[in-house]
């Protein structure tokens, strides 16, 4: 056990380490109620806004269509399940592997260098992002469920949302409806070559039942 704990607060192995402590302290403060799950939350919001929530941005202003330099790092984000689920359950997540597979491969590889182990956390976080994918599956239904609960899909017709992820009608995107206190996450497109940015309000003029996307449309509140 000492050896364990000594070869984990190592110098090759303290950043993955660090990860893992954070992860373990933030939720014993979970715990004894001092915050809340969504405290240090994830937005896909790629236009700056530098939220206190730790917000995934970036503004990329460059001379290509507007929607489409920003389009790749929001499917990236969306495919990890980042803003469906809070940002710390994907980070724990993160965190298990990533510090398993360093204390294991260092040891066994013989490691010392630190150097040489920071490199080596590139292939591994590589992997350990998407052992964090699929262990966060569960959690994606369930909150996509607890967000839904006691709202239809016809319900939310008509209703005005906010865009958090840029949508269009052959890109899919999300956006935020918040109703009676409660605050749905859909996704969404558009109709007739609309882009729709983050930041920007809509109307939910259809849903398709197949797709389970929502239609929206540019609205002025």
């Amino acid at each position: 056990m000492q050896e364990l704990f000594d070869h984990s607060f190592s110098l090759i192995n303290v950043i993955p380490t660090f990860l893992l402590f954070f992860s373990l302290v933030y939720w014993v403060i979970v715990m004894i109620g001092a915050i809340d799950t969504d405290f240090l939350d994830v937005d896909i919001d790629l236009d700056m806004d530098a939220d206190i929530d730790m917000d995934v941005d970036l503004d990329v202003d460059a001379d290509v269509p507007e929607g489409a330099s920003i389009g790749w790092f929001n499917s990236v984000l969306t495919f990890f399940n980042l803003g469906q689920i809070p940002l710390m359950i994907f980070i724990t997540f993160l965190a298990l592997p990533m510090w398993f597979i360093a204390i294991v491969g260092n040891y066994y590889l013989g490691v010392s260098n630190f150097i040489i182990a920071l490199l080596l956390l590139i292939p591994n976080f590589i992997v350990s992002l998407f052992l964090a994918k699929f262990a966060t599956m569960p959690f994606v239904k369930l909150f996509t469920r607890l967000k839904k609960e006691g709202t239809s899909n016809q319900s939310l017709t008509g209703k005005i949302c906010k865009v958090i992820l840029v949508a269009s009608d052959s890109r899919l995107g999300q956006a935020e409806i918040n109703e009676d206190g409660t605050s749905y996450l859909i996704s969404t497109k558009t109709t007739n070559g609309l882009i729709i940015k983050k930041g920007e309000t809509a109307l939910v003029i259809d849903f398709n039942k197949e797709s389970n996307v929502y239609h929206i449309e540019p609205y002025q509140v």
